[in-house]
Parts: C-alpha cells; sequence; structure tokens
C-alpha cells in the first residue's frame, strides 16, 4: 500500500478482498496526511485506517518511517554513527520515532504537522519552531 493521487473505488475493492485473503500487507508509510499547496489530503495513514476498519487488519510491515531501516542504511552508506547524525521532521508518529528508534538526536519541527500543544509532557526530543531556527542555533554557538 502506498501513495496514489488516483485512488478508485475498484482498487480499494480488490486489496480488501486481499488484505482479507491473507496476503503478505505492507505499507510504504503511516502519514495520516500529505500536505499539498491546497492543503492537506489523505495520504497512506488514512488508507491504513480505511482498512483496518473494513479488515480488522494492519499492516503486517510498514517500511517507511518509524522504521528505522532506512535511516540506518543512511548511515550505513554515509559512515555516520548515530552520535553523528540527526533525525528532523515535523511529525512525532513518523519523523521523530523514527529517530528516537535509530538511537540519533531527533529534532521536531513545529513548521509543519506538529503543533506545540500536541507534544506530550514527556518527550526525549528536542523542540525547535523551525528549520531556520536550528540552523541559527548552530551558526550562533555551534551546538544545538
Amino acid at each position: 500500500l502506498t501513495f496514489d493521487t488516483s485512488i478508485t473505488y475498484e482498487k480499494i475493492r480488490r486489496a480488501a478482498l486481499l488484505i482479507r485473503q491473507g496476503i503478505p500487507y505492507i505499507a510504504s508509510h503511516p502519514d495520516i496526511n500529505c500536505p499539498t499547496e491546497d492543503g492537506p489530503i489523505p495520504d497512506v495513514g488514512s488508507l491504513i485506517s480505511l482498512f483496518e476498519t473494513s479488515t480488522g487488519r494492519r499492516p503486517d510491515h510498514i517500511i517507511g518511517k518509524p522504521d528505522p531501516t532506512i535511516l540506518q542504511m543512511v548511515m550505513e552508506d554515509f559512515d555516520c554513527s548515530p552520535e553523528e547524525t540527526v533525525m528532523i521532521g515535523d511529525r512525532i508518529y513518523t519523523d521523530i520515532e523514527c529517530g528516537l528508534k535509530a538511537e540519533v538526536d531527533t529534532f521536531l519541527v513545529l513548521s509543519g504537522e506538529t503543533t506545540r500543544d500536541m507534544i506530550p509532557d514527556r518527550h526525549s526530543y528536542k523542540v525547535v519552531e523551525n528549520v531556520g531556527t536550528l540552523a541559527k542555533k548552530i551558526r550562533d554557538h555551534n551546538t544545538v
């Protein structure tokens, strides 16, 4: 299951039948909305919810964030340790979870999907208003 801007009821019907038959069910990512110029539109996470409601089944595996595999592969390709790597993102349930699972420093930016009131009282990541604020902190202090 992946992002599909040409989804039809026939595709939904066929996918639901296959999921019920028990075929391996893999999703690309759990993002609920995809940002567009016109505003957010349903993303793969919305389709996961639709199929779970209809079939009672969640994906067997989600291959994108928050699974840390892709971040671990990037660290390996660039020969970087977790201590030398930073994850920056605007979604707690994908970007931030990925960074935490990969055990790298993780920054939540509030310039995207997440708002300050969505942040739990206790969390183990840093929060900045936007990437520009983070870049300024790095330039001004050579640290974060």
